[in-house]
Order: structure tokens, then C-alpha cells, then sequence
């Protein structure tokens, strides 16, 4: 891979990465795409709590309408009295059913109970549905497929709802609140990516101010409050990544132009303002006090060893430690 791919951190999966990635770290846009999917009315509370660590789960208020406090697990959320799964196809090679059945089987073993009085156990399976991420935008934005569950001359069918993200444009989007599209949109340049070229300025144009406007939405939900600075990072790296995958056959500097369509003020948000200001103020501390940043920098991205950097340096190690912090290369 080039340089720019890897800054970029593009992977062989990368859809499947920037999915799980974000059911990790932006598990709150769930319930609005679930919401959307199953036609559901439902609120989140504690919105903070909803961003613990992966093995907290959902805890749920039986109140109208009902809520969600706490995370569940992986991209499966518990709303009122039933569970709610969803996965990502990026192939349509129909494995992607397969492995929802296995997974719906899974959640619903968690979550038996074991009806003693009666001598039986209840497995319920949860609902499902499938996020499918390379359609037609002429396509419906639900369709359905079948999971059928067979046993002897018994059998179960499932209508398993199938969310289109290319027939959502960009204004349904943002006024759904589907923000968990949001690295995926682009998906819908894919092809055009395939077939223009450096004999077609216009057309490169063209696809790039239209995903800078796109972009800069995101920007303006952040701003507006609607989001969090955190949360509009996550969101502008994970399109970086979505981004970078499908423009690998461009010329490198007109990728770079692509990506980079995410734009500067999407990433330099407050986080990366407090670094900034606090290397400027490091190199102002460092001037007039025998401590070379650039140098003590430099060696340690070298791989020296911090009591080495100042005994060559003449400085303490606090001296290059505090230097280090400023950098942002140490926590």
C-alpha cells in the first residue's frame, strides 16, 4: 500500500471495520436508524451512559414511550420489551442472511428464560435487519427477505427488513437524524469514481463540491449542538476511511482531494484547538531556556529512549517529558 493509504488506514474490510466501529464508539445513532427501520417511537435517556464500554448493556424503561438508558451489546439494542439487531451487507452475495440467522440465534440463547414451573424454556428471537450499503438510490428505502427457521413438518418465516442506504439523499439524512449513514453516503460515488478521469475535470469538480456540501453539514449539526465535537471526529474519520477505500484507483493527488472533501473544520474541532495551543505555548516556554523542540522531537519519533534524548540534549527528562506532552506524544 502508498503512503496516503495508510495514513488513511484503509483495510481489506473496510466497511465492516467502519460499522463496528461505530456501534462501538457512536452506539446512540442506532436507535434512530432502528427507529426508522421498525417504524418505531421511542427516546433515548441518559444519553451519556449510552457511550460505556462495550459489555455494558441496554436497561430499559417500560414507560410510554419507551426508552432507552444503556447499552446492550454489538449492534443489538433492547427497546421495551423486545430486542432489536442489525447488521451491514456490503457484498450481495446472500451470506450476510445467513450470519444474521446465526447471530439472532445467539442473542436469543442470552436471553432465554427458563420457564421452570412449566417445564420449558423460552427462546425468543429477536427483530432484525440488514443496513445494505451498495444499492441503487432507485431502490426502495425498506424492502424485505425471508429468514425461515425449520423444524420436522414446523416452521417459522421472518420478514427481515432491509434498510437501502443510497435511496436515503443527504436532506433525509440529517433531518431523520440518521447519523450512523453518514460515513456510508459516499458509497454512491463509487461507481462514478470507476469511470472518470483526469480528462474529465469537471466531473471531479463536481462530485467534490458535492461532497464538501455534505460534509459541511456535518459541520453545522455540530455547531448547532446536535451533535458533539466527539462525535462529528468519529464521524468525519470513519468517512476518511470510506472515502480513501473507494477512491484507491484515482490519481493519488486527486484522491487526496476527495478525502479531504471531509474538510478541515469537521476535524480541527476543540480537542485538536487545546493541542495546538498547548505546542505553540511549548515553543514559546522552550525559547530562551536551552531546549531544542524540534530535535527532542524529532529523536524521540526516532525511537530514542527519553533519559537519552536529555542526556544528549542537556536537559532534564521532566524538560523533555513536559516538551513530549506539549507535543501531544505523550499522554
Amino acid at each position: 500500500m502508498d503512503d496516503f493509504t495508510n495514513d488513511y488506514g484503509v483495510s481489506p474490510t473496510p466497511f465492516d471495520d467502519v460499522f463496528k466501529t461505530e456501534c462501538e464508539k457512536l452506539r446512540a445513532f442506532l436507535v434512530p436508524l432502528i427507529k426508522e427501520v421498525f417504524g418505531l417511537d421511542c427516546t433515548i435517556e441518559e444519553g451519556s451512559s449510552v457511550q460505556g464500554e462495550p459489555s455494558e448493556r441496554y436497561l430499559i424503561n417500560s414507560t410510554k414511550p419507551v426508552s432507552v438508558s444503556k447499552r446492550f451489546t454489538d449492534s443489538c439494542l433492547r427497546i421495551g420489551n423486545k430486542l432489536y439487531h442489525v447488521e451491514c451487507e456490503s457484498q450481495n452475495d446472500g451470506s450476510i442472511l445467513l450470519r444474521l440467522a446465526e447471530y439472532n440465534v445467539r442473542i436469543a440463547i442470552d436471553n432465554a428464560v427458563n420457564d421452570a414451573t412449566n417445564d420449558r424454556v423460552i427462546i425468543r428471537l429477536p427483530e432484525s435487519a440488514l443496513l445494505r450499503l451498495r444499492s441503487s438510490e432507485n431502490n426502495p428505502k425498506i424492502s424485505y427477505r425471508t429468514i425461515e427457521y425449520a423444524y420436522e413438518e414446523q416452521s417459522i418465516s421472518i420478514k427481515t427488513p432491509v434498510m437501502n442506504v443510497q435511496a436515503y439523499s443527504a436532506d433525509e439524512i440529517f433531518e431523520k437524524k440518521l447519523y450512523f449513514l453518514i460515513p456510508f453516503y459516499c458509497i454512491r460515488y463509487e461507481k462514478r469514481f470507476g469511470h472518470f478521469s483526469e480528462t474529465d475535470p469537471e466531473e471531479c469538480d463536481k462530485i467534490y463540491l458535492e461532497l464538501k456540501e455534505y460534509y459541511d453539514c456535518v459541520y453545522s449539526k455540530c455547531v448547532s449542538g446536535e451533535i458533539t465535537e466527539d462525535e462529528a471526529r468519529k464521524l468525519a474519520e470513519l468517512s476518511r476511511i470510506i472515502l480513501s477505500h473507494i477512491t484507491a484507483d484515482l490519481d493519488k493527488d486527486e484522491r487526496e482531494r476527495m478525502v479531504n472533501a471531509v474538510g478541515g473544520q469537521v476535524l480541527e474541532l476543540q480537542e485538536d484547538r487545546w493541542i495546538k495551543q498547548g505546542i505553540e505555548q511549548g515553543l514559546k516556554q522552550g525559547i530562551g531556556q536551552g531546549i531544542d523542540i524540534g530535535k527532542i522531537t524529532a529523536r524521540y519519533e526516532d525511537g530514542m529512549p527519553i533519559d537519552q534524548i536529555a542526556a544528549k540534549m542537556n536537559n532534564s527528562e521532566d524538560e523533555v517529558i513536559n516538551v513530549l506532552k506539549n507535543a501531544g506524544m505523550l499522554n
